[in-house]
């Protein structure tokens, strides 16, 4: 379900480190967030069951913990997808500078990779990289929560977008003025001071709408 990494005296990276794994984010019983909570009680009831439970109850939490990668996507079956072109038949345009990767098998697209750092966005064929990785369990899970919309015999297609810690925390929720009055702007610019930032894990979870907005 997740996995912890323990550092001592590595500067700007945190005393425990905590990658949660796709299998138990999809397959935990209390879904996305219950399995971030399992992570926090693991932490506080095991690894630091020798320290004060109420600083841990209010230190260790989904609420408290920061954000350092966060991947958004949607998976859909049939319809569009990518396939080689170029000039006018071009399926997407990006901006000059940004940095794009394109990956093909067989003759045919399996997915691209546009930007770098903290932002990442990738629109590739799952179904390719579940033979890959050996990643057996996505489509059962597709099976059993699905049905019988989902077709084992047409491939999935994945839109996401990674961001890293500094794409995370780089969001702030503002406030947008209805009118282009410069008192409609500056009021939307105060009211956006008072409203969180995406940097925790918790607060990442929430907005997860807005964030794709």
């Amino acid at each position: 379900m997740f996995a912890i990494k323990l550092l001592q005296g590595i500067p700007n990276r945190p005393p425990i480190y905590v990658e949660m794994r796709a299998f138990g984010l999809h397959t935990h019983e209390g879904g996305v967030v219950g399995a971030c909570e399992a992570a926090c009680a693991y932490i506080r009831e095991v690894l630091l069951g020798d320290q004060d439970s109420e600083w841990a109850q209010e230190r260790i939490t989904p609420d408290s913990a920061r954000c350092s990668r966060l991947d958004l996507y949607l998976d859909w079956q049939g319809g569009w997808h990518s396939a080689f072109a170029s000039g006018d038949e071009r399926p997407f345009v990006k901006r000059v500078h940004a940095d794009g990767d394109r990956f093909s098998c067989d003759g045919e697209v399996t997915g691209y990779a546009v930007g770098s750092g903290a932002v990442w966005a990738r629109l590739y064929n799952k179904s390719v990289q579940v033979k890959k990785k050996h990643l057996q369990w996505y489509p059962e899970w597709l099976r059993a929560c699905q049905g019988p919309a989902y077709d084992e015999a047409v491939a999935v297609w994945r839109v996401e977008f990674q961001l890293r810690r500094e794409g995370v925390k780089g969001f702030k929720l503002r406030a947008q003025p209805e009118m282009s009055d410069l008192d409609d702007v500056i009021d939307a610019e105060l009211e956006a001071e008072d409203l969180p930032h995406t940097g925790s894990v918790g607060k990442a979870l929430h907005w997860t709408g807005h964030l794709w907005t």
